[in-house]
């Protein structure tokens, strides 16, 4: 939904700084020992994201006390970033800082709802514990967006959500969130997102993978509540002129998609400009 630019951070520096806070030396050795074959995979999954292929990635399934990465244990692994990287007071804690306040606005970048509130692992640390503290892993993002996905990866490329650090313009520069106005005692608004003919069909499923993962459609209409409730008052000046109001919705909406092109804002008021009934009749209807 929100293009990121990838941080100016080393795979090196963020472990360095995450060894500096663990007092027990015995255990920073044994990291240590490993960093290289870790840096590689990091390697791998820098590539495998350029390429949109992160779903072949292998995830790990085995239980926590299992080794790996040489003996450096699963839980170990994720305990880098739980108790070393996340952790406020740890040296690598202001890596989380700048990462967490790195999307525009403060918003969500999977969904352009939510606040920002922490971060999120692209691929869960819960199945991926070698991107446990991998910058291009960690998204900053809303509490809704990491409850939705909880420890959820795809396995093939159509399933993957989108990737702000990675993935091609096409995704974030072209319109493919509308709404569909349903006439009754109040209006009701459907979200979907319906990719432009012209792009390919892998971009056309995963944009739409993205949209259902992510619960976009039902987040998108609770949101619409308070909109429309404020366009009862917003329009009350033009109701009797349905061609007024249609100019109206339009026009904010044009300007709204300049703003960001996939905004549920800009959906909403062009799916309000587009209805008849609602421009003649549904704009009166006062807020239930």
């Amino acid at each position: 939904m929100i293009k990121l630019s990838q941080k100016m951070f080393s795979t090196t520096e963020i472990f360095e700084s995450c060894l500096t806070g663990i007092d027990d030396q015995n255990l920073q050795n044994l990291y240590r020992t490993q960093f290289n074959n870790l840096d590689s995979e990091c390697d791998r999954y820098h590539l495998l994201a350029q390429n949109e292929q992160l779903f072949q990635y292998p995830p790990n399934n085995e239980k926590k006390d299992t080794a790996a990465l040489g003996s450096i244990t699963k839980s170990q692994l994720i305990n880098l970033y739980k108790q070393y990287f996340s952790v406020i007071g740890k040296p690598a804690r202001k890596y989380y800082d700048q990462i967490k306040i790195s999307a525009p606005q403060n918003i969500c970048p999977y969904c352009r709802i939510g606040e920002v509130t922490t971060i999120d692992h692209y691929l869960p640390k819960a199945k991926f514990p070698l991107f446990s503290i991998y910058h291009n892993n960690l998204v900053p993002a809303c509490k809704d967006c990491q409850f939705e996905k909880k420890t959820g990866y795809a396995n093939t490329h159509t399933s993957q959500t989108l990737h702000p650090y990675y993935d091609r313009a096409e995704y974030f520069s072209t319109t493919w969130l509308f709404a569909d106005v349903i006439g009754n005692t109040w209006p009701y608004v459907q979200f979907r997102a319906t990719p432009a003919a012209n792009l390919s069909e892998p971009i056309k499923r995963r944009i739409e993978s993205h949209f259902v993962a992510y619960k976009l459609a039902d987040r998108y209409r609770i949101q619409s509540g308070v909109a429309l409730a404020e366009l009862f008052f917003i329009l009350k000046p033009m109701r009797g002129n349905s061609g007024l109001i249609r100019d109206n919705l339009k026009s904010n909406a044009a300007a709204m998609r300049d703003a960001q092109i996939n905004s549920w804002r800009a959906a909403l008021y062009e799916g309000l400009g587009d209805s008849d009934w609602y421009c003649r009749v549904g704009c009166a209807l006062p807020p239930v």
